[in-house]
């Protein structure tokens, strides 16, 4: 090659390096001594021309790549190129990003949403349950990585809806700050991640631009409409909004809609709002669902009858539980309902919290170290002691003392029927027996198992004590839990009350757990334990029916033939739990609602009193054998005890018979003989 011709080569190559960094053509000139006439001149060069339009564009490249580095750091770039982690399920999102974890109390609601199967959850939560921050996390979880999505939250009135925007949306995507605290709760925590880092940025700020360094264009965010930043796209549908009941619902379909708390006592008063409401939801809201989108709804029981009632029957019809939890059942149709009272019982009948760390049985005063002490145990010194310092915390038992109507409404999800059922507390109350007393029961007593079994909702046992000479049916002892399994099934269902009473006769519903007693495992504890088993089978022909039907126990209750064991506080206190079961019975007939229609009430002692209760009239009115090999499992002392009363009572009838058979006195056969009184005038 000509040593000239390297000689410009080699300028050539000196210019172009120092232009891919240089701001302008001038520039690289300057730094490499060569004339701009002279890079005119090779630009007539077709080789040079192809080596100055490559090194051009990676030039512009390093350009762009510095402006949106410099930009970044502001936060100006939105790049819909970048990989973005995984959501995991909301129970793992949920502390990750907002700081708050799924209270127990919530994990049931949780599952229902978590089930995308479920196009409508409807859930019925005590005030203070946390609806309206479950609601937010629910909708951040679902816009925040897909920026078409369409969410609708949906309150009492738009300006309510404005303020939850502002509380609880807004900060989550649009400031920092807000993940360099704990949001308020107990069990809250510090958030791990950042969804403005990991998802966003969401809302457009002056002079962003996309991946490429390109200006995008503004989105709107206003106080109940927000538009999330796109590239390349123009505004379609907010991708969330808030509006009141009734309010207007932009565009061609949502995704999911959220409703909390959009009924209360004053908008339910009266009819014309309530026919409005109800018309407005199942008309113009559940159009805007496409063949997936969501319907959450979250609120709390206002009145009988009301608005979240209809809606449950409504959308429930008449499809049938594909799964049934403790306060969860969900429907083939893709409708889940929950239902979560404030008080419940356990198996034991004790009374119990939902939400015991935040909403305590009883009334307390909480000191600034956090200890509890009973309201009854504060004096005024140590109130005074710490300064003012000193809480008092309201108790259930004290909110539902001050209303109980409205605690049942409210708080247990329970309105108290217009509707005047069968077991009323005058009917419950007259089968009360203070002479009796739980798992006690007299050598003359046969006794029935009544059982209503259920894998995974509510399965109770009941015995009844059968005393033909007293003509009494008395309940002897119950058990009540859920999710018991097949293994719970067989031992806590089946072989517990065999084993323990032994009873003549074990009724056992058929109707879905029929396998359990067919196995031959449970079969042999029924032969080795000399038990009869009977198969009942419930349908509405039997369930119902005032003769023989769950109705019928009332009568035999008024008339005191079923006894209740009344005679400690204790035993008071278990029966609320077989009370309660009967009223909820007669609430869902008179309403006319599946017994799963509302699980968070539970009727399944009542089943299983019922189940046992037909064959122990048949054994009063001895229309059935009981089994030779009977066995009485009565402790020593008491078989002894029973030894002595019935020993007592046979002298009392031989003295009364003999009283009555003895030969008449002198004065009485005179008397008799002369057809008047002995020793009178006549």
């Amino acid at each position: 090659m000509h040593a000239a011709t390297r000689r410009k080569q080699e300028k050539q190559q000196r210019f172009l390096a120092a232009y891919s960094t240089a701001k302008s053509i001038e520039e690289a000139c300057r730094a490499t001594d060569i004339s701009s006439a002279t890079v005119r001149t090779w630009m007539r060069d077709g080789t040079f021309r192809l080596a100055y339009d490559e090194m051009a564009k990676v030039r512009q490249g390093r350009l762009r790549s510095a402006r949106i580095a410099g930009k970044d750091q502001f936060g100006l770039v939105y790049d819909d190129t970048r990989p973005i982690p995984p959501k995991g399920t909301f129970t793992e999102w949920r502390p990750r990003y907002i700081g708050r974890s799924v209270e127990p109390h919530q994990e049931e609601l949780v599952a229902a949403y978590e089930d995308r199967t479920n196009l409508v959850v409807i859930a019925l939560l005590p005030p203070g349950a946390g609806k309206d921050t479950t609601a937010g996390d629910f909708l951040l979880y679902e816009t925040c990585d897909d920026r078409e999505h369409r969410a609708a939250w949906i309150m009492r009135g738009e300006s309510f809806a404005r303020r939850r925007i502002a509380e609880r949306i807004d900060p989550y995507l649009t400031d920092p700050r807000t993940y360099s605290n704990s949001p308020p709760g107990a069990t809250s925590v510090k958030p791990e991640r950042n969804l403005i880092e990991d998802y966003g940025p969401f809302k457009y700020k002056k002079g962003m631009v996309d991946h490429e360094g390109n200006k995008l264009d503004p989105t709107t965010w206003t106080k109940n409409e927000i538009y999330f930043l796109k590239s390349g796209a123009p505004e379609a549908d907010p991708n969330l909004w808030a509006t009141g009941m009734e309010g207007q619902l932009y565009g061609s379909r949502i995704d999911t809609l959220v409703m909390s708390d959009v009924f209360d006592r004053e908008n339910q008063m009266t009819s014309t709002a309530r026919e409005s409401q109800y018309a407005w939801v199942m008309g113009t809201a559940l159009s805007r669902l496409d063949e997936a989108g969501r319907l959450l709804i979250l609120g709390t029981r206002c009145l009988p009858g009301d608005n979240y009632e209809r809606i449950i029957n409504s959308l429930v019809g008449d499809a049938n539980v594909v799964h049934q939890g403790r306060h969860y059942t969900k429907y083939a149709n893709g409708v889940a309902v929950v239902v979560m009272p404030a008080i419940e019982h356990d198996e034991n009948g004790n009374e119990v919290s939902y939400w015991p760390d935040r909403f305590p049985l009883d009334s307390h005063f909480e000191m600034p170290n956090g200890e509890r002490v009973a309201a009854a145990e504060v004096s005024d010194d140590i109130v005074n002691a710490y300064g003012g310092r000193v809480k008092r915390i309201r108790g259930l038992r004290e909110i539902r003392e001050r209303d109980e109507e409205l605690f049942e409404t409210m708080y247990q999800q329970n309105p108290p029927s217009i509707i005047t059922g069968d077991f009323t507390d005058h009917t419950l109350n007259a089968a009360d027996d203070e002479a009796r007393t739980f798992q006690t029961y007299k050598p003359s007593e046969l006794l029935v198992v009544g059982a209503d079994p259920a894998r995974s909702a509510g399965a109770a046992w009941v015995v009844w004590g059968v005393d033909r000479e007293r003509n009494t049916i008395t309940l002897i002892d119950y058990f009540f839990g859920s999710k018991l399994g097949i293994s719970g099934l067989k031992s806590k269902l089946v072989v517990d009350p065999i084993v323990k009473y032994r009873p003549v006769w074990y009724c056992y519903e058929v109707n879905r757990e029929a396998a359990v007693v067919e196995d031959p495992e449970i079969q042999r504890v029924f032969d080795d334990y000399g038990v009869n088993l009977h198969r009942h089978q419930t349908h509405s022909a039997n369930r119902s029916n005032p003769t023989i039907g769950v109705p019928s126990m009332s009568f035999y209750m008024k008339a005191r033939v079923i006894r209740w064991p009344m005679m400690t506080a204790a035993d008071r206190q278990r029966m609320i739990l077989v009370k309660d079961h009967f009223k909820t019975w007669d609430r869902k007939e008179a309403l006319d609602l599946s017994r799963a229609a509302l699980k968070g009430h539970p009727d399944d002692l009542a089943m299983a009193a019922w189940v046992g209760f037909v064959k122990a009239l048949e054994l009063l009115q001895r229309r059935t054998s009981i089994n030779p090999m009977q066995a009485m499992p009565v402790p020593a002392a008491v078989q002894r005890k029973w030894d002595r009363m019935a020993a007592r009572n046979k002298e009392r009838r031989y003295i009364n018979e003999r009283e009555q058979h003895a030969a008449p006195s002198m004065k009485e056969l005179v008397s008799m003989v002369l057809g008047g009184t002995y020793g009178s005038d006549g």
